[in-house]
């Protein structure tokens, strides 16, 4: 039983107890004894449950009130005296705190679950019957859900019968990323271990996709095991173990990305990061061909331990310095202003997101500015009503943003909480505004760009498209061996009430730039060798072309 279905049948007893109070003492001994054993119980098997202090306080003022009425309950003559006063007093405390859980199983969908004590493959199913019912995205992506729990509950029995509680966490740690949700997650102490054992080697170098389908070294170290066999920046990688590169790439497995990946193009990305990522000691064969080269070379490589530092840096080596506060700015140059949302949490300062925003365009408006640069990349979210009011200096009018969904306990459904739109700031800045997106935008990050793609005067630019991981309020199930298991239950939709910017069922989602910046050798090679921010310097460009209009 959960908190919140605790809490009802806790209020509903209390209320019956209301009644019979005073007038059936047998009854009441009863609901007593009924109640503190309901409490105790729950007290005892999940103490870090505080949602129901108000009904425990409810218990409490129920004990007071039965003993003033039996101490009130005769006069000096031995006649009985009036206990009314202590009733309607109690009656009206005891109304608004016997609605607290009502009221929280309507606007709390979901408590944490706790199958650490079963059996192993008893918490797997009742994982799944949980995820099942309560999965934000069931229909949305059109999950088997039947197909899911066959597909991986033989695995959770063959670590359960050999007690492995190394293949136990693997296998749900499969299950979970069988989902492809950037907002699914998995905790253990057994990961870090693991994750070395599996991808702690490295060969000295880092591949990259390029528009015209061509596979290059985009990251490679001096003293590295690939640089040493004569591999150089810029190389096309052409074979991988005696497979083409692109057969090669596409049998890696993602199980050890730090969430699973919700979208094609975060798949490719991953399986061009991970490709490269090997247990120590591990040789792989490499046919590449440098520029310049007459012919393809193939060398034999070595996996070494490189302390992650390539595979943090691959895919795309962040070109930007690391920024200290969530929200930063600029003047790049005359009339073009610069503003750079890395996340969602409180400044250094002390401020809040919307408050440093609000510093932020107060400033460069009045330092004259005309056009701005609006960056999100690598923002992985957080709260959702920061965004609207971020975005509403951008807006003449109300903008609808989204209906928040959630599942509903007592009807069994998603039903939508509440809505949120983009309110017009008393700051009104109407210049031409380009939006900077990446992969890594993510989540709550990801509405900074849904906002933007709905106004006029507003450009979404990027290489790449969004996280496609919109959910909402992850959820949390403890399992046995130390295992927790974190999933949304909470839709993020549109007017329409239609799922929005979260991955559908064939992977596709995320929000798509206006303007894509084609990742060509060229480009690459100013980002991973100049440092250069071309996509900033993208957006720079086209705005000065359009004051210039």
């Amino acid at each position: 039983m959960t908190p919140s279905a605790f809490s009802l049948l806790l209020a509903t007893t209390l209320l019956l107890g209301l009644i019979v109070l005073g007038a059936l003492p047998k009854l009441r001994v009863v609901l007593w004894v009924t109640t503190l054993a309901l409490v105790g119980w729950q007290v005892s098997s999940e103490p870090e449950t505080v949602s129901l202090l108000a009904v425990y306080v409810l218990v409490a003022l129920l004990a007071v009130a039965a003993v003033l009425t039996k101490r009130l309950g005769s006069g000096v003559d031995g006649k009985r005296s009036s206990r009314r006063w202590p009733r309607v007093f109690l009656v009206l405390i005891a109304i608004p705190l016997l609605a607290v859980p009502v009221i929280e199983a309507f606007i709390i969908p979901f408590d944490p679950e706790d199958y650490s004590r079963d059996g192993w493959v008893e918490a797997y199913d009742k994982l799944h019957a949980t995820l099942e019912r309560r999965y934000a995205f069931s229909q949305w992506k059109e999950i088997d859900w039947e197909r899911m729990h066959q597909r991986h509950r033989p695995s959770v029995y063959a670590a359960e019968k050999a007690g492995d509680e190394v293949a136990f966490y693997l296998a749900v740690r499969a299950y979970v990323y069988d989902l492809h949700d950037g907002h699914m997650g998995i905790r253990s102490d057994l990961h870090q271990g693991l994750q070395d054992a599996s991808i702690g080697g490295g060969f000295g170098m880092a591949l990259l996709g390029l528009d015209d389908d061509r596979v290059i070294v985009h990251i490679l170290t001096e003293d590295g095991p690939a640089a040493r066999a004569g591999v150089r920046w810029g190389a096309e990688v052409l074979e991988w173990n005696h497979q083409p590169i692109h057969q090669a790439l596409a049998s890696v497995p993602t199980l050890w990305t730090s969430r699973p990946v919700a979208t094609d193009q975060n798949l490719t990305l991953a399986q061009h990061r991970l490709i490269t990522r090997a247990p120590e000691g591990t040789g792989v064969q490499v046919t590449f061909q440098n520029r310049g080269d007459d012919a393809p070379s193939t060398v034999s490589l070595v996996a070494h331990d490189d302390g992650y530092d390539v595979y943090w840096k691959s895919v795309f080596a962040d070109p930007r310095p690391p920024v200290e506060d969530p929200v930063s700015f600029e003047l790049l140059s005359p009339g073009i202003g610069y503003i750079r949302i890395a996340s969602l949490e409180t400044s250094t300062a002390g401020m809040t997101p919307p408050e440093a925003m609000d510093l932020a365009m107060h400033t460069l408006m009045d330092e004259g500015m005309q056009a701005l640069v609006l960056d999100v990349r690598g923002n992985r979210g957080g709260l959702d009503s920061f965004v609207p009011e971020m975005m509403g200096y951008f807006v003449s009018a109300p903008v609808y943003y989204e209906g928040v969904t959630t599942y509903n306990q007592l009807l069994g459904r998603f039903t939508e909480l509440t809505s949120l739109q983009v309110e017009p700031n008393a700051l009104r800045f109407e210049g031409p505004v380009v939006a900077l997106i990446d992969h890594r935008t993510k989540s709550s990050g990801e509405g900074f760009a849904l906002i933007a793609k709905s106004l006029p005067q507003v450009r979404v630019m990027g290489i790449y498209a969004s996280d496609g991981s919109f959910g909402m309020a992850p959820a949390s199930v403890h399992m046995p061996a130390g295992i927790e298991v974190v999933f949304p239950w909470g839709q993020s939709v549109d007017e329409q009430g239609v799922v929005q910017v979260e991955a559908n069922h064939v992977l596709e989602g995320g929000v798509t730039p206006d303007v894509t910046v084609p990742l060509t050798f060229e480009r690459a090679a100013a980002i991973h060798s100049a440092g250069e921010d071309v996509l900033r310097t993208n957006a720079v460009a086209a705005l000065k072309r359009r004051l210039t209009e």
